[in-house]
């Protein structure tokens, strides 16, 4: 591993945002910053469920944040969200959309290397993911 990609590697392990639990920063996209738990994933063969957390930059009518529950198929590059809630400036849930916490009508979508996704299963996956 180069010297630079270690670095990047400790600065992102070492970036959290202010509140509770240890996220790390995996990158910014869409006016926001992306936060996940690697703490609290959960892996199911190629499959690896994990919380996420997006600081809204600049805030959207009142939402400063939403937090939710990810899958990525780490073989087959596809996404899904689980659930999701959406936070005001007072952390109170604004709105909400829940799902069972598993894959059942969860619509698993493929992404590219573009994409905040890409770098959550490269974070998570681990070795052998691009």
């Amino acid at each position: 591993m180069s010297i630079a990609l270690t670095a990047a590697l400790l600065a992102l392990q070492a970036a959290a945002p202010p509140g509770p639990g240890p996220w790390v920063e995996v990158g910014e996209e869409l006016g926001g910053r992306y936060f996940v738990d690697p703490a609290r994933l959960r892996r199911d063969g190629d499959l690896i469920f994990f919380p996420v957390r997006l600081e809204v930059n600049p805030p959207q009518d009142g939402v400063i944040a939403a937090e939710g529950d990810y899958v990525i198929n780490c073989r087959r590059r596809t996404y899904g969200t689980l659930s999701v809630t959406l936070r005001g400036p007072d952390a109170s849930a604004l709105r909400s959309r829940s799902g069972s916490g598993d894959l059942e009508g969860t619509l698993l979508e493929p992404f590219d290397d573009s994409m905040i996704e890409a770098r959550m299963m490269r974070r998570l996956c681990g070795a052998g993911s691009r």
